[in-house]
């Protein structure tokens, strides 16, 4: 899955609950490593997460945001690195 950020047609959003309307559940209602269905897993989440990174990087690099390109592509090589190291130890 790729999300594809148009930076013509960006959009400021008013509050996180209108980006994320329903908020995560609490502590009490979470399992010890909370997985919702359908959800693939820590591996994928952070594959997904370096990928949407990588798109978010051009666009602030299209804006000379240094570091917030900075921030990101640090987000980006830590994403990778739990990819990296999870497959590793499921492998062995």
């Amino acid at each position: 899955m790729y999300i594809v950020i148009d930076p013509s047609n960006l959009e400021w959003i008013d509050s996180v609950e209108e980006w994320c309307p329903m908020p995560p559940p609490s502590d009490s209602q979470r399992p010890p490593r909370y997985v919702r269905p359908g959800d693939g897993g820590p591996v994928e989440a952070a594959q997904y997460l370096s990928e949407a990174t990588g798109q978010l990087i051009k666009v602030a690099q299209a804006h000379r945001l240094d570091m917030l390109c900075y921030l990101l592509d640090m987000a980006r090589m830590e994403a990778r690195e739990i990819v990296r190291r999870r497959r590793n130890s499921s492998a062995e």
